[in-house]
């Protein structure tokens, strides 16, 4: 049986799919096949896979009659990989020379079912770094984790308390018997198929583990899933994971197994997706063209119905945020997650932030939802100020600490509520 098994997706990236084969190629595991599907591509990239398949008989190709979704694709390339282990790439990304033999070892050593592990950034432009300029806190891992194994329960729930979790797959590695006993693939059809995926994967793993490693290298490019304009594609897909995900809680459900707090989060988080995206469904589109069951249709009326809400959602969202208006000058602590909703939800109550705040530079970026980031040593905070504290509850206390003596008030921000405000005597 061979080691691992690379499975990569394949369309319209005849400018970097060399590099990527390159980088799984170039592995110091030298045990390893990699199963490319060319998702009927329009470019070169069909040429440049059977080149390399013929210079190394590690390299399968899958050439596909007609374009799919690259759930489709993932689910024939692991149909037709034979290794022991899965791990999933895009033909435009690349991994470091150590990461295969890295997780084949963790794997193994401990007899897991997934490992979740960390990336690094590049850009394909400057001017593509700037817009874009992905935080530290998107590419690792924010929370503190214990060296063992965890179920899948567990490490979910973890990731969840931290604002740690993310579904991008190819930041997980796979044992194949896993996944085909469990029943998890892709589903098909529609975009941004990995969150239904990863979720499923872990919420039914009894063995895995976190690495504190970066191993998986994203590139930033134009005109990707990830730097397009949003549309009504990924409405549409992040809608369908939502509806799968609550089939598949209630499903669990029924057989006795309890509906996790991850479990949950995941759900919503899938709702809130898929409500940021609602309005590129435009009033003339007829979802009875492009949903898949009479359930879904169901579904999507039940959707429509919740999403009438908006308004009193929004009147909510202002009233929360209404104690802020005695103060000429609002900040934001805190550069993660976390600050970002709040940031996000602040905006959309018309509130004005003058900067945000972390404790050093150190790993943050410059700015945040377009606001300039300082260091707390660089903020001067003038006469009817306040800071709302956007952090993880357990740096709750040691913010507060530093903010004491500033005269500032503060708040205290969760994703459901602020608390407060609390002076600084306080």
């Amino acid at each position: 049986m061979t080691k691992v098994s690379v499975i990569i997706p394949v369309y319209g990236t005849e400018k970097w799919v060399g590099e990527c084969l390159d980088s799984v190629l170039g592995q110091t595991l030298k045990d390893i096949e990699v199963v490319c599907i060319d998702d009927a591509s329009p470019d070169r990239c069909p040429e440049i896979l059977d080149d390399y398949a013929a210079r190394d008989e590690r390299v399968k190709v899958i050439h596909l009659s007609e374009n799919h979704h690259q759930g489709y694709g993932r689910n024939r390339g692991t149909e037709a990989a034979s290794g022991k282990y899965i791990y999933y790439l895009d033909s435009d990304d690349m991994i470091t020379p150590d990461a295969l033999e890295g997780l084949y070892d963790a794997a193994e050593k401990d007899g897991l079912d997934a490992i979740f592990f960390d990336s690094m950034t590049i850009y394909d432009s400057p001017e593509l770094k700037e817009r874009i300029d992905e935080p530290e806190y998107k590419q690792t891992k924010i929370g503190t984790y214990e060296d063992r194994i965890y179920t899948g329960v567990e490490l979910l729930n973890a990731f969840c308390e931290n604002e740690d979790w993310n579904v991008y797959v190819q930041r997980q590695f796979w044992r194949r018997d896993y996944l085909r006993d469990a029943g998890i693939v892709f589903p098909e059809g529609f975009e941004h198929e990995d969150e239904l995926f990863s979720h499923k994967g872990i919420l039914c793993a009894k063995r895995v583990r976190y690495l504190d490693k970066r191993y998986f290298i994203r590139r930033y490019r134009e005109n990707s899933v990830m730097t397009r304009e949003r549309n009504v594609k990924d409405f549409s897909g992040y809608f369908h994971c939502f509806c799968e995900m609550v089939r598949f809680a209630a499903k669990r459900e029924n057989t006795g197994i309890d509906i996790t707090r991850a479990e949950e989060e995941g759900i919503i988080h899938l709702y809130d997706l898929a409500s940021a995206h609602y309005s590129t469904f435009t009033a003339d589109s007829n979802p009875e063209t492009w949903f898949i069951s009479a359930d879904d249709l169901d579904m999507y009326y039940m959707f429509k119905y919740l999403n009438r809400h908006d308004t009193v959602n929004k009147e909510k969202n202002e009233a929360i945020w209404m104690p802020l208006d005695e103060f000429e000058h609002i900040y934001v602590y805190g550069a993660g997650r976390m600050a970002y909703a709040a940031l996000k939800r602040m905006m959309t109550a018309g509130k004005s932030v003058d900067c945000v705040i972390v404790s050093n530079m150190e790993g943050n970026i410059k700015k945040l939802r377009g606001i300039t980031v300082k260091p707390l040593k660089e903020v001067e905070f003038p006469e009817e100020s306040v800071v709302v504290i956007a952090t993880a509850k357990k740096f709750h206390d040691e913010i507060a600490g530093m903010l004491k003596g500033k005269n500032v008030a503060y708040f205290l921000y969760s994703y459901a509520s602020i608390k407060g405000p609390f002076s600084s005597e306080e």
